[in-house]
């Protein structure tokens, strides 16, 4: 199933949609899919009712300012997390795509109140965005060879199709490490990893992270397979100050 198909993206907090929303377009564009902003509102709390109703407003004229065609959704359910996974389900998203909401707000996180429980709660591919801009230098792809053992390969899969769809925009192309694909992939099955163009490898230091410090910058977006903790991802990638999409199936 192709990645932008029909991607999901919720608002949640007070982050700037401009970064994960262009993204969304740009997935959905190059697979000729479809993009659901979403704003949901907790039933019991009407305070927040209104605020979460203007928040409507100020996503759709962030999808004026990047040119999106996309209108947002309203819902009101008894969870956050209950309607993204409702929605998820009514829309048959082939990705769900989520902010990072900064570091500022990881007690929220750990209480279970936003990002977290919606990753918990729903049975489809995530990618975790933290990135606040549109134009890039290079992609690059952080993988090792504990991510090609038959459990883990989806999201490794799953990083090189996002990066194959980012290359476009990438005037120093896409570069992947520290593992050696080709070598890697020749030892897999014919069909395992998709290919990408314009790939180089950059070896360097193991584990992950001591290969994305090394090499990444302020110009990169960074696509880590996540190995089920994409919160940990990109908090670990996210001091290169490199852009971070951290993926999990």
């Amino acid at each position: 199933r192709r990645l932008g198909e029909t991607i999901v993206v919720p608002q949640t907090g007070s982050v700037d949609m401009t970064g994960p929303l262009w993204l969304a377009g740009r997935l959905a564009e190059f697979d000729g899919g479809n993009v659901v902003p979403l704003i949901v509102a907790v039933e019991d709390r009407p305070e927040a009712l209104a605020r979460r109703r203007a928040e409507v407003e100020a996503v759709r004229a962030t999808l004026g300012s990047l040119g999106l065609p996309y209108e947002p959704e309203f819902r009101v359910d008894r969870s956050v997390a209950g309607g993204v996974d409702r929605v998820a389900l009514e829309q048959d998203a082939s990705l769900v795509l989520l902010t990072w909401p900064g570091p500022s707000d990881l007690r929220d996180l750990l209480l279970g109140r936003t990002n977290d429980e919606i990753a918990a709660a729903i049975d489809r591919p995530i990618a975790l965005v933290a990135l606040e801009r549109r134009e890039y230098r290079r992609v690059l792809v952080a993988l090792d060879e504990d991510d090609l053992a038959p459990g883990l390969r989806p999201d490794a899969r799953m990083a090189l199709e996002l990066a194959d769809r980012l290359a476009a925009g990438a005037p120093s192309g896409v570069a992947i490490g520290p593992i050696d694909l080709t070598a890697a992939a020749a030892k897999t099955d014919e069909d395992a990893l998709p290919a990408v163009d314009a790939v180089v490898h950059l070896p360097g230091p193991r584990p992950i992270m001591a290969w994305v410090a090394r090499h990444a910058g302020p110009d990169d977006i960074v696509v880590v397979a996540a190995r089920g903790n994409p919160f940990s991802s990109v908090q670990s990638a996210q001091g290169t100050g490199s852009a971070v999409i951290a993926v999990s199936t």
